[in-house]
């Protein structure tokens, strides 16, 4: 089969060309469809719930909530054979889905449009369909004393009546403003598919939307005729979009009999990755405020990383409307509030931003950083009507702003946090700003971590990690230093979304830091340099080594004497210049200049360059994200503890002393190979697909780990040569390495 697939993939190159094989690589990766299909399941069992909430049961399956969630959409499916007005509000919400929302929408705006869709038909319906009348105060506690606009008609008008929306909006803990938009578009695209009807014959709608008119004016009861003609209506206009390629999963078909077994577990429908950001399995239990303000990460950036609190189960939309209220109140919260929605999409610096620059004359920079923040979101969050799109943005920049906001929030924490900790007096803090503000590796990372709240909110999968640091240019290893500052920063970020940032910390400690272009080789360089006032540094240096095209990392081992001189601080437009010159200066054995040792000995970190630090910090950090899931897969394999010993101090051996095996790869493939070779030299007949079989059981498991692994890389580009499964890398890489 991998002859096969070489091959199949050799053939695609030759009629496509690299570019068109890498887009079609990115397209699978995203996987639209998939998220899809997960959100289609989701948003199907929200509807049957709220609809038998609202709604009398007219068909004889029985559902009960409490057991398993397959069952409610054998009901879903019962419930559109049986029941015609379950079967109109779900056409009237996949017709507004595809008509009014972009291809791929976020989680929260394909809740709002079913949340506007259910007020709709609940105004629309007749009392004998209600599970409770509209005057009923305790099924519908939100009153108003007019209710010209959404009464049943003004002559019944007495007293107060139900606020529908307001409703609406307590029970899902939607915004109500943003329920009343989603609302208004959904009237506005039901009034024009009226408008539509043919007038042959008698017309049996009204060419005018209003409340009730669906019901039969004499009974007051609903009217089959006009039912029955405006659910043709729907079903018309769902099979026109269809047509035009605007409905890729068709959420009738899969109620269909017989069809909806395999919908009972959504998170059985997508990926890992997809899973994580979709369908967070914990969420915040009650009382557990102080868990929320924990920071990600202990003292001095050390990552408790594999170690999870675990919470009680809460369903996909609950836990993405709590995240999402969260950027809501924080943007009330902003003074500056009404000017937000006056001046574009994304917002000026507020109130305490413009002070803040002015107090200590930096005035010209609130301009700059405007500019800045503006060009950065655009690139993430293009918010511009494509000509000839029918498609339409319900809430134009909302993204923008909650992004801008929480920038604006941080990077004012961080001045003052700045201020206290150098005991710079107020007024005075004028270098710190031109510090912050020069540094654009930082910003763009602030403003890629605040968008990385925004899309974990919203659970927006198009643009799951690393699409948006890619977008912005910024490297992962930038934006995994500043996640623990950040956190710690704004405290009030919610559990779903600090569990997010972890991921992240995660992939970037475990892959994408050791990915060729990665600044923490830059970082390595400088702290080597420092360290070569001390000691004498192995490094692959080609100064001393022939190197031969072709030839890979991990059979030159070279010395270099460090240079003595201080290096000057590397500037943005200098970056590709010093990466082309120093590619060869790739340190074999960080041990020698980020051994976190050294950690513990504040006599010896206080003799450590900042570069040192950050690397030893980094070091400490990877390794115990390994020796976590060293000891998890000893455990699970049931090894004795002297052979989880060895196999932790094979790990560390090679994150210190054969360092070079770390370039271009996973962590977790110099994982599995350490435990194999910890199993063979300890005498245990296990197999590497057993450890395999336990490592696909763990949270952070990909298939690509262990099945497309670079055995060779070429040298100095750090190109990758030769690829293949593991057991390929450790026969061919890893023992004559290690051995």
């Amino acid at each position: 089969l991998r002859h096969v697939c070489k091959a199949a993939h050799q053939v695609l190159l030759e009629h496509f060309g690299a570019e068109e094989i890498a887009a079609i690589e990115q397209y699978l990766n995203e996987n639209p469809l998939e998220t899809g299909l997960v959100f289609s399941t989701v948003l199907l069992k929200k509807y049957t719930d709220l609809y038998l909430h609202y709604f009398k049961d007219h068909s004889t399956h029985q559902y009960n909530p409490a057991k398993q969630a397959g069952s409610v959409f054998d009901k879903a499916a019962a419930l559109l054979q049986t029941d015609k007005y379950f079967e109109l509000g779900l056409l009237v919400f996949l017709v507004v889905k595809e008509s009014l929302l972009p291809p791929h929408p976020d989680l929260i705006s394909l809740f709002g449009c079913l949340v506007g869709t259910l007020s709709f038909i609940i105004q629309q319906a007749s009392e004998d369909l209600l599970k409770h009348p509209l005057s009923d105060e305790t099924a519908f506690p939100v009153r108003r004393d007019t209710g010209a606009s959404q009464g049943r008609s003004p002559a019944t008008d007495q007293g107060d009546e139900a606020d529908v929306s307001g409703c609406l909006a307590q029970h899902t803990k939607i915004s109500q403003e943003d329920l009343e938009g989603y609302s208004e578009r959904v009237t506005s695209l039901l009034q024009k598919l009226l408008s539509k009807e043919s007038a042959q014959g008698v017309r049996l709608l009204s060419k005018e939307l209003y409340s009730g008119f669906l019901l039969d004016s004499e009974s007051g009861k609903l009217s089959e005729p006009r039912l029955n003609r405006f659910t043709f209506l729907l079903k018309n206009e769902y099979e026109r979009l269809g047509l035009v390629g605007k409905v890729e999963i068709d959420e009738l078909e899969l109620l269909q009999p017989g069809r909806t077994a395999f919908l009972g577990n959504p998170s059985k429908l997508c990926s890992a990755s997809i899973k994580k950001l979709l369908l967070p399995k914990h969420s915040v239990a009650p009382g557990a405020e102080a868990a929320d303000k924990a920071p990600i990460t202990p003292p001095h950036g050390i990552s408790a990383l594999g170690k999870r609190n675990h919470m009680p189960f809460q369903t996909p939309i609950s836990s993405a409307m709590a995240a999402s209220q969260w950027l809501r109140t924080m943007a009330e919260e902003e003074p500056t509030r009404d000017a937000l929605r006056s001046k574009g999409d994304t917002p000026p610096p507020g109130a305490a931003i413009v002070e803040l620059f002015q107090k200590h004359l930096r005035e010209h920079l609130v301009n700059t950083i405007h500019d800045f923040l503006s060009d950065c979101l655009g690139k993430i969050f293009p918010t511009r009507k494509e000509e000839g799109s029918p498609h339409i943005q319900i809430v134009p920049g909302k993204y923008h702003r909650q992004a801008a906001i929480l920038f604006y929030r941080v990077l004012l924490t961080l001045f003052h946090s700045e201020m206290e900790r150098n005991k710079v007096e107020d007024g005075k803090g004028g270098d710190i700003l031109d510090k912050l503000i020069s540094s654009r590796p930082f910003l763009t990372s602030l403003v890629a971590l605040a968008s990385e709240c925004v899309v974990a909110a919203h659970r927006i999968a198009s643009f799951a990690f690393p699409v948006l640091e890619r977008k912005l240019g910024v490297g992962a290893f930038d934006v995994e230093k500043l996640i623990d500052q950040f956190v710690r920063l704004e405290p009030t970020i919610p559990q779903d979304i600090r569990r997010h940032l972890h991921e992240i910390e995660e992939r970037i400690v475990e892959q994408f830091a050791w990915e060729k272009g990665s600044s923490l080789f830059q970082l390595l360089r400088l702290a080597g340099r420092y360290a070569g006032k001390r000691n004498t540094m192995e490094t692959l240096s080609p100064a001393k080594e022939s190197v031969k095209s072709g030839q890979d990392a991990e059979t030159i081992c070279g010395t270099r004497k460090g240079e003595v001189s201080t290096p000057a601080p590397v500037e943005e437009h200098q970056l590709g210049e010093r990466e082309e010159r120093d590619s060869g200066w790739l340190p074999h054995a960080l041990g020698n200049i980020a051994d976190p040792s050294v950690l513990n000995d504040l006599s010896s970190v206080s003799k450590l360059s900042g570069p040192e630090i950050a690397c030893a910090e980094f070091m400490k950090k990877a390794i115990m994200l390994s020796t976590e899931r060293t000891d998890d897969l000893c455990s699970c394999l049931q090894l004795p503890a002297k052979t989880a010993s060895c196999a932790r101090g094979i790990v560390e051996s090679v994150f210190l002393k054969r360092s070079n095996l770390l370039y271009g790869r996973h962590i977790d493939q110099i994982m599995l190979c350490s435990l194999y070779g910890a199993c063979k030299a300890c005498r245990h007949s296990i197999q590497f697909k057993e450890i395999l079989i336990h490592y696909r059981r763990q949270h952070q498991s990909r298939p690509e780990v262990y099945r497309n692994v670079s055995i060779r890389l070429n040298y100095p580009s750090l190109d990758v040569a030769e690829k293949g499964d593991i057991i390929d890398f450790y026969n061919s890489a890893y023992v004559p390495v290690m051995k």
